[in-house]
């Protein structure tokens, strides 16, 4: 099992860049994500919003990972629905493995490499 790449890259980012802008090494793991999230949304239901506008943000969050299609998929299926709401978007989470959602999976050894190789070499020029 594995993290979706753009996790990993954020996991890298705040790895190497924050720790000397004074913050946490780690990002939170994407449950944690989406739970934070939950007052925002249900405060943006409640002002007329439509979920599928919000969620439509957070597809990619599972991307590559176990479960990640099905919460895709739970999230096509029922965001559009009247009453759709808070709800809908952790039944979705509750499809991914608990690993994955609590970020409890080790990487592959490749994952560091990857987020740099992914890089232009340009810009890897320029950071070194």
């Amino acid at each position: 099992m594995h993290l979706s790449r753009a996790y990993v890259r954020a996991r890298e980012h705040v790895r190497l860049c924050l720790p000397f802008q004074g913050r946490a090494r780690t990002p939170p793991p994407p449950q944690k994500v989406v739970e934070e999230m939950a007052p925002f949304i249900q405060e943006q239901l409640d002002g007329g919003e439509h979920l599928n506008s919000i969620t439509r943000h957070m597809l990619g969050l599972f991307n590559a990972c176990p479960g990640g299609k099905q919460y895709r998929r739970h999230l096509s299926d029922h965001v559009h629905l009247k009453g759709s709401g808070v709800e809908t978007l952790l039944q979705a989470v509750a499809l991914v493995p608990e690993d994955v959602r609590l970020d409890r999976v080790q990487g592959s050894a490749n994952d560091a490499a990857d987020v740099f190789m992914a890089r232009p070499a340009h810009e890897l020029r320029q950071a070194g």
